[in-house]
């Protein structure tokens, strides 16, 4: 199955066709099988539906995971740095202003080397982005979607080591090996113009940071 080079301004004909490709009933689709594959509502102006599970199309339906995956709008990386000498391990996700995008962080995973003593990780809700300057390495270039093929992230990450935390509200403190995520659902969510970073909380340790993501419309239910 093809998909569109850009899932958020594809037309319902794009979607139609991409799903077509995929299917087994000669191209035809019905309207419950386009929201199970990719999480979007077409809008052909259709009420009702009483009888679908996932309930009236007017009343919008969140997405799973898997399904914002088929869709294109999954994205993700690991992120390490080695031990640096009065500084914290840390990785950030930034969601530019004006991206038109809201962040779905689905996962926030810390892990140690082995022989590492375990750390605390800290999760944060950045209202600054990390500086590309000293120590802290430029955006990575591992970010990647994770459909092959699929569009690039449009969000930033950047990741390293700093001497001091990022500037923002810290919502989650855990021990290392930290496996973070809600069961078909968000870790959390992400405007414009806002980030979310873990960070290591002990100096001069290894850590390793996966940050898995999807990128929706503001309009996104």
């Amino acid at each position: 199955m093809s998909i569109p080079a850009n899932p958020d301004t594809a037309t319902i004909t794009q979607w139609l066709a991409a799903i077509a490709s995929a299917s087994s009933q000669d191209g035809r689709v019905s309207i419950k099988e386009f929201i199970r594959r990719f999480g979007v509502v077409p809008a052909l102006g259709v009420t009702g539906l009483s009888n679908d599970p996932l309930g009236p199309i007017g009343l919008g339906v969140r997405p799973e995971w898997s399904t914002l995956l088929r869709s294109g709008r999954t994205f993700g990386g690991v992120f390490g740095a080695t031990s640096a000498a009065g500084n914290f391990v840390q990785a950030q996700l930034w969601n530019p202003t004006g991206s038109g995008k809201r962040g779905l962080v689905y996962l926030g995973r810390a892990s140690r080397g082995v022989g590492i003593a375990d750390q605390e990780i800290v999760y944060q809700l950045d209202t600054v982005q990390l500086a590309v300057a000293g120590n802290i390495a430029s955006q990575i270039a591992s970010a990647q979607n994770l459909i092959g093929a699929g569009p690039a992230p449009s969000f930033q990450v950047r990741g390293g080591n700093a001497a001091a935390l990022p500037t923002g509200l810290s919502f989650l403190r855990a021990m290392t090996p930290t496996e973070n995520q809600t069961d078909g659902g968000f870790l959390v969510e992400v405007p414009e113009g806002a980030g979310f970073s873990m960070s290591g909380g002990t100096l001069n340790v290894v850590a390793f940071l996966t940050i898995l993501w999807a990128e929706v419309p503001a309009s996104y239910p």
